[in-house]
């Protein structure tokens, strides 16, 4: 569910299973090739800092919510560009994918994310398609075919990030949409600090990491599973 020795091109791929998951997909998306722009059929216009909460507490955001908004939801606004990949990890398997390019209010870039995925249907993936071994991991990764895609579309969005691909995040930046955040951490992996700053408001659902090259990436997700899926892996503890 969704990290970040290698927020931006295969650093840590598995510190946590949804963190470590939704940031490869959105370091993978940032790097690909600029696409046309997509077709989208409900495109949401809320900028990126323009979150809230469900009634369940669910966070809310491009006028979708984690947790009860679909995969086919997010096409609709969003674009049908997407790339959709199994991964196995410690933690079971975990299906996430992205958008290569689209377009949330004014702002053009990538958007990645994680579902809750119905078992049955991974499974099925695993049975058909042919497994990789996936970056930086000892486990397999499996590439869904366009044929299996729509097994996934009524599943529901775990995590969402929002890579920006033309405009450069600063800590003021970042202070001054979300707030002054509850925490401030720099990134840890093996140990050692990546140089990647993680702007933390638990009690939005909200992860703003700013690594060294100038890069950023907004990752949302319910509050209730921040602690553990956000917090922990920064701190190396996962």
């Amino acid at each position: 569910m969704a990290a970040q020795a290698a927020i931006f091109m295969i650093m840590k791929k598995e510190t946590l299973f949804t963190f470590a998951c939704i940031i490869f997909v959105a370091a993978f998306a940032y790097f690909g090739l600029p696409m046309f722009t997509p077709r989208i059929a409900n495109p949401s216009h809320e900028p990126f800092w323009s979150t809230s909460l469900s009634e369940q507490q669910d966070l809310q955001v491009f006028d979708l919510t984690l947790n009860a908004s679909t995969l086919q939801d997010a096409i609709d606004r969003f674009g049908n560009r997407i790339t959709l990949t199994l991964y196995e990890t410690d933690q079971g398997d975990q299906v996430e994918g992205y958008f290569r390019e689209t377009q949330v209010g004014p702002f053009v870039g990538r958007m990645a994310f994680t579902l809750n995925a119905d078992p049955i249907h991974m499974d099925e993936v695993k049975e058909k398609a042919e497994a990789e071994k996936a970056p930086m991991s000892r486990h397999n990764s499996y590439k869904v075919p366009p044929e299996l895609a729509n097994l996934f579309k009524t599943d529901t969005l775990f995590s969402l990030a929002f890579i920006p691909t033309h405009v450069v995040l600063t800590p003021e930046d970042v202070k001054g949409r979300f707030g002054e955040p509850a925490l401030i951490i720099e990134e840890t992996f093996e140990g050692k600090n990546t140089g990647t700053q993680h702007f933390l408001y638990p009690e939005k659902g909200v992860d703003v990491s700013l690594d060294q090259e100038k890069r950023s990436i907004i990752q949302y997700i319910s509050p209730r599973f921040f602690a553990d899926k956000i917090i922990a892996p920064i701190q190396g503890k996962n």
